[in-house]
């Protein structure tokens, strides 16, 4: 059985987003590399112009949107106690995955 990306994903950073106060810090980690990449690309676009490609573009956007979920569940996480961090573990695994493999 192939093992896909999404799944390398899971199993590399479940253990890190088990607990609230390690999910805090990787959601925050993840965050600053997004900002990176759509600084560097959003810096590609200033500098083709015209010829940007639109892929580069949509790319900036996807990223954006998750960008936005994942600071969106970390302000969430921010504000949670224990008893509601378990309540929301399964979704901000869920939103971490998800920007990891779209950042991919």
């Amino acid at each position: 059985m192939e093992t896909t990306n999404a799944m390398k994903v899971a199993k590399t950073s479940r253990s890190s987003i088990e607990s609230l106060e390690n999910s805090k810090e990787e959601f925050m980690a993840m965050i600053e590399k997004m900002d990176a990449e759509i600084s560097d690309l959003s810096q590609a676009v200033r500098m083709e112009g015209n010829a940007t490609s639109t892929g580069t573009i949509e790319r900036v956007n996807k990223l954006k949107i998750h960008r936005l979920r994942l600071n969106e569940m970390l302000t969430a996480m921010q504000a949670a106690d224990e008893r509601t961090w378990v309540a929301m573990r399964q979704s901000a695994q869920l939103a971490y995955e998800e920007a990891d493999t779209a950042r991919q």
